[in-house]
């Protein structure tokens, strides 16, 4: 299966669309030619433009999604360019569950509990005893 994910990301690739684009549009004509030549034995010229204009549009789009997870990873991780696990203090974090009285929200309540985290729980039903006793 992810080897099947990784070859549909391809196309969304920027290390494959942006080496096809600048040797299609901008390469050397020893280069561009035969890669047009072979294009033109399946598809006709105004075909070939649509493929270079499909190929543009997704190296934009893969770079755009590129910066966006960097963006991302750095918002995540508090603006800063280093992760510092090591000054994480759990004690000082508070969570927000919603539907923590029942099911996975229950679950996730303990979990953050068990961490020492400050926890406020938002449920149209009563909370259990077992969260009734934490304060």
């Amino acid at each position: 299966m992810a080897l099947v994910r990784k070859i549909l990301s391809l196309p969304f690739s920027p290390s494959i669309t942006v080496p096809l684009v600048i040797a299609l549009t901008y390469g050397p004509s020893n280069v561009r030619e035969p890669l047009l030549q072979a294009l033109g034995q399946y598809l006709n010229e105004e075909n070939i433009h649509r493929v270079i204009t499909a190929l543009k549009v997704l190296a934009v789009g893969g770079l755009l999604s590129g910066v966006n997870k960097r963006l991302n990873r750095w918002a995540l991780n508090n603006w800063k360019w280093s992760s510092d696990v090591q000054k994480w203090k759990w004690s000082r974090e508070v969570a927000v569950v919603t539907g923590g009285c029942s099911g996975i929200g229950l679950h996730m309540v303990k979990q953050l509990l068990e961490k020492g985290i400050k926890v406020a729980v938002f449920d149209i039903q009563s909370p259990p005893k077992e969260l009734q006793k934490c304060e």
